[in-house]
C-alpha cells in the first residue's frame, strides 16, 4: 500500500510510541474497517489537516458509530 505523506503525518502523530510497522498496520486496518466510502472520505480529508487532538477524537467517534 502506498503512503502519502499526509498519512504518513497521521502515523507519527496517532502512533508515535509505536515502531512504524506497527503504526502501519493500524492504519491499515482501520482503513480496511472503513469500507463506507463516507468514512474513508472522513479518514482521507483528516488526514489532510494540522491537528492532533481532533484526529483522535474523530476516529473515536467512528469507531463507535461503526460499533453500533
Amino acid at each position: 500500500m502506498d503512503h502519502s505523506p499526509e498519512l504518513d503525518r497521521v502515523r507519527r502523530l496517532l502512533f508515535r510510541d509505536l515502531s512504524e510497522e506497527e503504526g502501519w498496520r493500524r492504519i491499515e486496518a482501520a482503513m480496511r474497517g472503513a469500507a463506507d466510502e463516507e468514512r474513508f472520505a472522513a479518514i482521507e480529508e483528516l488526514a489532510g489537516r494540522d491537528l492532533s487532538g481532533e484526529l483522535t477524537e474523530a476516529v473515536r467517534r467512528l469507531r463507535e458509530q461503526g460499533s453500533t
